[in-house]
């Protein structure tokens, strides 16, 4: 989930069953949604797409998803969340990386027979992330001078404040985009590559200007250590091999949610699956995991899906846990120790 200080939420977006919709109303799990920290309430940006009345969808001028020559429609853009969306602060826009997939098939059959019927037309290859205004709720997407990435299942997108970029990072590929100049650079970066592949956890630590990104499957990390780094002033990928583990190297988005807390210079990590659930925290100054795990509340439920954010202005940790494709979520708060 991204926080947003402007807005005062933190947005979630992707997601959850293959191909569901709420039977109650129709609509597709594409929907946009904003938890409000203050009103400790949910807000509805984007209500999904309508499976009984879908769209009639045409390819922009651009080479978009659309109901216009110029008006582009994010629909069915992502599988689950991942850790491909990030907030823009400056420009207090909304990214997400799109994962098209064939899951809309049974509920949104003339969205996957327009795909198919334009593959060759619909532009893939110079495209932005797709945006979402919050403050006029609008989705759009621009077409780029510079070739772009291909974008799949589990990768990265972070808003990187020093660059004023965003970060993607796609199966040891690393990118830049631009947001100013709408353009893509390709990084060529150093260092060791990391050893895991999709469905990393990460966070941005502004202390140090670092990504911690880590826990990756597909395959998991071999060897000791699981957690990387990219450092955004040299450019390069740093193993920091510290010491002790957070339980093993599997600690991806379907089973941990990582935060970086600059004011103790930490990262959380927060596994709720399996036999190991707890939180695991690093200390950057000493490079190591703290040698025991904190252990979750009782009301934290068992087999339940989990994502969060770090607030800076309160300092503390919101988890928001529910179980998949379900109403029945709550919020816990963790306020670190100092």
């Amino acid at each position: 989930m991204d926080f947003s200080a402007a807005l005062g939420g933190a947005f979630l977006f992707g997601e959850g069953i293959h191909g569901w919709m709420n039977p109650a109303n129709g609509r597709y799990m594409d929907g946009l949604w904003l938890y409000d920290v203050n009103a400790h309430r949910w807000a509805a940006l984007y209500p999904g797409t309508d499976t009984r009345s879908p769209p009639e969808l045409q390819v922009t001028r651009d080479g978009f998803e659309g109901i216009g020559p110029d008006q582009r429609l994010p629909i069915v853009t992502m599988v689950h969340g991942y850790e491909m969306t990030a907030w823009d602060p400056v420009r207090q826009i909304f990214f997400s990386m799109p994962n098209h997939h064939s899951y809309v098939q049974n509920v949104l059959p003339s969205v996957a027979k327009f795909r198919r019927q334009n593959a060759g037309r619909l532009n893939r290859m110079s495209a932005s992330p797709w945006m979402f205004d919050p403050w006029n709720r609008k989705g759009h997407r621009l077409k780029t001078a510079t070739p772009s990435p291909k974008s799949g299942y589990g990768n990265l997108l972070m808003f990187v404040p020093s660059q004023q970029k965003l970060f993607f990072y796609r199966l040891r590929q690393a990118h830049y985009y631009d947001p100013k100049n709408n353009g893509w650079q390709r990084l060529n970066v150093g260092g060791p590559l990391p050893p895991f592949g999709i469905d990393a956890t990460a966070c941005h630590d502004p202390k140090r200007d670092r990504i911690y990104i880590g826990g990756g499957a597909y395959p998991v990390a071999k060897g000791p250590n699981g957690l990387w780094i990219f450092d955004v002033a040299t450019g390069n990928w740093v193993d920091p091999g510290p010491a002790g583990s957070p339980a093993g190297n599997h600690f991806g988005t379907n089973v941990a949610v990582m935060t970086c807390d600059p004011r103790v210079d930490r990262v959380h990590l927060f596994r709720h699956s399996g036999d190991e659930r707890g939180l695991y925290i690093y200390d950057a100054a000493k490079n190591a995991w703290r040698d025991s795990r904190v252990p979750l509340p009782r009301f934290w439920p068992k087999r339940a899906v989990a994502n969060g954010f770090y607030h800076p202005g309160l300092g503390v940790h919101f988890i928001h846990v529910a179980n998949d494709s379900r109403d029945n979520g709550r919020i816990i708060v963790y306020r670190p120790d100092r």
